[in-house]
């Protein structure tokens, strides 16, 4: 069980807030604007309604309680993405996340990510973070360079998306 608070995170320009219905709108309008850059990494992008999204909300709350913890990412009050946790072992995570696509480009998964990565060190007492890339998705592989993730090799059919049945991955870990 996490005994981790439920409160926003802080960055520079952005607050992660622990996801809740407040953000359902917010996140299925992202969700829908997004899709064709969501499709080809994210499975859920294929379901996009407002009763997938408020599904997916009810089962955060108790992923938080198991050690999963996931946060909208909000610029200025409206929720423009989502950034999470799932608990591996004690003291292993894996990252998991998206951006809005007219919010790309700005650093802004990089900041929301160092400030989850130190949140998770110092609450939870993580370790060692994990994350899996798409080998062509340029962005995610960029975002762990950033962070100074080491590559650790490739996963065959490690991850499935909406419009690719499975492709292969890079997979990465961060020593903390």
């Amino acid at each position: 069980m996490s005994n981790a608070p439920r409160e926003p995170l802080r960055t520079a320009r952005l607050v992660l807030e622990p996801v809740s219905h407040a953000h359902d709108s917010d996140l299925f309008q992202a969700s829908l604007g997004s899709r064709a850059e969501l499709l080809p990494w994210m499975p859920w992008a294929v379901d996009l309604s407002m009763d997938a999204q408020s599904d997916y909300t009810d089962r955060a709350l108790p992923e938080w309680e198991s050690g999963s913890p996931a946060f909208a990412i909000t610029e200025h009050g409206l929720a423009i993405g989502v950034i999470g946790l799932m608990r591996a072992t004690d003291t292993e995570y894996e990252i998991h996340y998206w951006l809005a696509t007219d919010r790309t480009g700005r650093g802004y998964v990089t900041e929301a990510a160092q400030a989850l990565i130190e949140w998770v060190r110092d609450v939870l007492g993580a370790r060692r973070i994990v994350l899996h890339a798409g080998m062509e998705n340029r962005r995610s592989l960029a975002v762990a360079e950033r962070l100074g993730f080491t590559r650790d090799g490739e996963l065959e059919g490690g991850m499935t998306g909406g419009s690719v049945a499975v492709f292969p991955a890079y997979s990465h870990h961060l020593d903390l």
